[in-house]
């Protein structure tokens, strides 16, 4: 009964605005053609669930996607004794390279005594860098990746560690 009297209710206020139709039409700027009356449009919210479908993949696909991502950078964070490692190789490489140059003013004889003495030198030094490295070193976790500075007397070295591979970054 209550459902008869709006329909009755409705279909009176559309002949009352048909027949007021022409009197509001004057009363809009000139030349404005649209309709005053418009059947509803549907509801926005009716996706058809075909539509939604791909939508709903690309987003499990991209946690999916991420989560793995997460896992692989968790289980490849590199460990302490790994920078330890790279940390002693690296050193070495650079005071190789900058102490066991001939100096200019070294004759030719000696030359290759003293690159000879000073890379013998290094290598055998290289457990003692190790040991100073590895009690120099401050290591910060993150899960994903770690940060490791290790304190020099003359400046800092922090390095970057990610994928098992190391990254110097100051």
């Amino acid at each position: 009964m209550v459902e008869h009297k709006g329909q009755k209710l409705d279909a009176l206020l559309r002949q009352a605005l048909v027949k007021l139709e022409p009197t509001l039409r004057k009363s809009q700027k000139w030349g404005d053609n649209k309709p005053l009356m418009t059947q509803p449009s549907p509801p926005k919210q009716l996706i058809s669930l075909k539509a939604r479908a791909p939508l709903k993949v690309t987003k499990w696909a991209g946690c999916g996607l991420l989560c793995g991502l997460s896992i692989a950078l968790a289980a490849n964070n590199p460990r302490q004794d790994y920078y330890t490692d790279f940390a002693t190789q690296t050193v070495s490489k650079f005071l190789i390279r900058d102490l066991c140059r001939a100096n200019d003013q070294t004759p030719k004889l000696f030359d290759t005594m003293i690159k000879d003495g000073c890379q013998a030198f290094m290598q055998q030094g290289k457990t003692e860098i190790r040991a100073f490295i590895a009690h120099n070193t401050e290591r910060q976790n993150f899960i994903l990746f770690s940060l490791y500075t290790t304190e020099f007397p003359i400046r800092p070295l922090r390095v970057l560690g990610i994928f098992n591979h190391f990254f110097l970054i100051s």
